[in-house]
C-alpha cells in the first residue's frame, strides 16, 4: 500500500469487521500508523462497535506496539479495559493462554478490576512461571485485589533471588495491609537481607495497629540499621505511635526502654508524661533508663512533671542529675523554685552538687532565678571560677553581664584557674543529646583535654576530615547517621592507628559489638561509665 487512501482504508476495515475477517483486518491495521490521527480515531471507533469476538483479537494485535501516538494508545487500553470489565471470564481465558502477546497487560487489568476470580490462576502463575514481567504484574495485581488467600503465595517472593520481585512482593503485602500480611513482612526481616530497610519503611507506611506494633517491636532488634530506621519512623509518625510506645514502659529490657523514652521525648506528646513518671517512681536500676526518662520529661510540656524531676537531682549518677536539671529548667515554676531553695538551704555537699549540676546542664532559667540566693551564688562563683570548662565559664559570664551582674562576672574571671596537664589531647565527642555533650565537655576538661563536641554526626565527619583529632568518641544510636555509619565514613580516611575511635553505647549484645569492632571501633564503653573508665580508655591510645 504505497499511498494510503484513508477513505478506502476505513471502508475496508469496516468490511472486515462486518464479515468477521480478523486476519485481513490485522493485515490492514499494520498500516494504521501511516494514517492521520483523525483516521486512527475513526478506525478505533469502528472496532469499538464490534463484538468481543472481533474486537479483542484486533485490539490484542494493535496494542501496544502497532501504535505510536500516546493518546491513541491510551484509548486502546481503555477500550480493552472496558471490554474485559463486562466479561471477566473472557479476561481469565486470555490470562490462561501462556503465549498471549499481552498477557502481562491482561494481568494488570485484572488487578485494576480487583477480579477475585483471577486469584487461583495468579497463584498458579506465581508457582510455575519464570517470566519476570509476568511475575511482577501478577504480584502487583494480587496486591490490588487485596485478598488474604493470596498472602502465602506472595510472601514466598520475599525470599526470592531477584531483588525487584522481592520489592514487588513487599508492595503487594503492603497494599493488602491486614495483620497476616504485616506478620509475613516482619518475619522476612533477617540478618543479611537486602530488603530489611524496605520492609521497615513499608511497615511505617501502613500505619495500622498491627504494623505499628511490629515496627515498635523492632526497637529491640539486634540489627543496628533496622533498629535505627524503626526509631526514625516511629518518631516521624508522632502522636499516633504514642499509645503503642507507652506500653513499652512496662517492659524490663533497658535498651528497649531507652529507645522508647528517646522517641517519646522527641514526639513531645504530653500524654506520655504520666507513664514516664510511673516508670521513674519504680526507680529503674539502670541509670541509662533513668537518664532517658528525665531527658524525655524535659522535652515534654508539663510543669506538673517538674515536681517529680527534683528527685533526679539526688541521683548518684552524674548524667542522670544533669538530665533532671535540664528538664527542671524547661518546666520551671514557682512551686519547683521553692523546692530548689529548700534543697540548697543546708549549704552542704548535696547542695553544692545540685548547684554545679544546674551549671553543667546550662540551666539558665534556674540560674537567673536563684542567683540572688547567697548559698547558690557562693557555690556558683567557686565552681565557675575554678573548675568549670572555659566554654561553660564564658557562657555564664556573658549571661551575668546581660542580667546586670557584672560584679559576679568579674569575680568569676578573676578566680579562674587553668589546669596543668602532662599531655593535652584534642578529643571530638559526638552525641545527639546536648546534655551528654555538656557532660563530655565537663569530664574531658576535668581530665585536662581539649573537648570539641558535635550534636550532628555529619558535621563531626566534616570536622574530622578537615582537622583530625587525637581521639574520636561517638554514641551508637543517633538519627540519620548512626555511630556505625559515622565510623565507616571516618575509616575511609583514617585507620584505627591513625585515629582511635571510642564507642559509647547502651548496647551490650555480642552481635552489635562484633559488628562495631569489624567496622573499625577501637574501644567500646557501655553507659553508664565512670570517669576513670573513660580516662583509662583514652590513656590506652596515648601510650600507643
Amino acid at each position: 500500500m504505497a499511498v494510503l487512501n484513508e477513505n478506502d482504508f476505513i471502508e475496508e476495515i469496516k468490511f472486515c469487521i462486518s464479515v468477521s475477517d480478523i486476519v485481513k483486518a490485522q493485515a490492514l491495521l499494520q498500516y494504521l500508523n501511516d494514517a492521520t490521527i483523525k483516521t486512527q480515531q475513526r478506525v478505533i471507533y469502528e472496532i469499538s462497535k464490534s463484538s468481543n469476538k472481533i474486537a479483542l483479537p484486533i485490539l490484542d494485535y494493535l496494542y501496544p506496539e502497532k501504535i505510536n501516538d500516546l493518546e491513541i494508545k491510551d484509548r486502546l487500553y481503555d477500550l480493552i479495559l472496558e471490554r474485559f470489565s463486562s466479561d471477566s471470564k473472557l479476561l481469565i481465558d486470555y490470562i490462561k493462554k501462556e503465549k498471549t502477546k499481552n498477557r502481562s497487560i491482561y494481568i494488570k487489568i485484572a488487578g485494576e478490576l480487583e477480579l477475585e476470580e483471577a486469584i487461583p490462576i495468579f497463584i498458579e502463575i506465581l508457582n510455575k512461571d519464570y517470566d519476570k514481567n509476568i511475575l511482577t504484574e501478577t504480584l502487583n495485581a494480587l496486591g490490588a485485589i487485596g485478598s488474604s488467600s493470596s498472602i502465602p503465595a506472595i510472601a514466598d517472593f520475599l525470599y526470592y533471588g531477584d531483588e525487584d520481585l522481592k520489592i514487588s512482593a513487599i508492595s503487594a503485602l503492603s497494599e493488602i495491609g491486614i495483620p497476616s500480611a504485616v506478620q509475613r513482612l516482619s518475619e522476612a526481616i533477617r540478618e543479611g537481607s537486602t530488603t530489611n530497610l524496605k520492609i521497615v519503611d513499608t511497615l511505617a507506611s501502613i500505619q495500622t495497629q498491627a504494623s505499628l506494633e511490629k515496627l515498635n517491636g523492632l526497637l529491640s532488634s539486634d540489627m543496628t540499621d533496622v533498629r535505627n530506621r524503626a526509631i526514625d519512623h516511629l518518631t516521624n509518625i508522632g502522636d499516633k505511635a504514642v499509645p503503642v510506645l507507652v506500653e513499652n514502659l512496662k517492659a524490663e529490657n533497658s535498651d528497649f526502654l531507652i529507645h522508647t523514652l528517646t522517641i517519646l521525648g522527641k514526639i513531645g506528646d504530653e500524654t506520655a508524661v504520666e507513664p514516664i513518671k510511673k516508670l521513674l517512681h519504680k526507680h529503674p536500676k539502670d541509670s541509662n533508663v533513668r537518664f532517658a526518662a528525665y531527658e524525655a520529661l524535659g522535652r515534654l510540656p508539663s510543669t506538673k512533671s517538674a515536681i517529680r524531676l527534683s528527685i533526679g537531682l539526688e541521683d548518684p549518677v552524674d548524667q542522670v542529675r544533669i538530665a533532671a536539671a535540664k528538664a527542671i529548667d524547661k518546666n520551671l515554676s514557682n512551686v519547683i523554685l521553692a523546692g530548689l531553695k529548700n534543697i540548697i538551704a543546708p549549704a552542704d555537699d548535696n547542695a553544692k552538687n545540685v548547684v554545679t549540676t544546674f551549671i553543667d546542664s546550662e540551666a539558665d532559667n534556674v540560674f537567673k532565678n536563684l542567683i540572688d540566693i547567697k548559698i547558690f551564688t557562693d557555690f556558683a562563683v567557686e565552681y565557675l571560677s575554678k573548675k568549670a570548662h572555659n566554654s561553660v565559664q564564658k557562657h555564664y559570664v556573658d549571661l551575668l553581664h546581660k542580667i546586670n551582674y557584672a560584679n559576679l562576672a568579674k569575680a568569676i574571671q578573676n578566680g579562674g584557674v587553668t589546669p596543668s596537664v602532662d599531655k593535652k589531647l584534642t578529643i571530638y565527642a559526638v552525641d545527639d543529646s546536648k546534655m551528654l555533650l555538656n557532660l563530655y565537655t565537663k569530664k574531658l576538661h576535668k581530665m585536662g583535654h581539649n573537648p570539641v563536641v558535635f550534636e550532628f554526626p555529619a558535621k563531626a565527619i566534616q570536622a574530622v576530615l578537615e582537622s583530625k583529632p587525637d581521639i574520636l568518641i561517638t554514641d551508637l544510636n543517633m538519627p540519620e547517621i548512626d555511630g556505625l555509619q559515622l565510623t565507616k565514613k571516618v575509616r575511609a580516611s583514617f585507620d584505627k592507628k591513625a585515629l582511635p575511635i571510642i564507642m559509647i553505647t547502651t548496647q551490650s549484645d555480642a552481635v552489635d559489638n562484633k559488628e562495631l569492632m569489624k567496622a573499625g571501633i577501637n574501644k567500646i564503653l557501655n553507659k553508664p561509665f565512670k570517669d576513670e573508665d573513660l580516662s583509662a580508655a583514652i590513656q590506652e591510645f596515648v601510650k600507643k
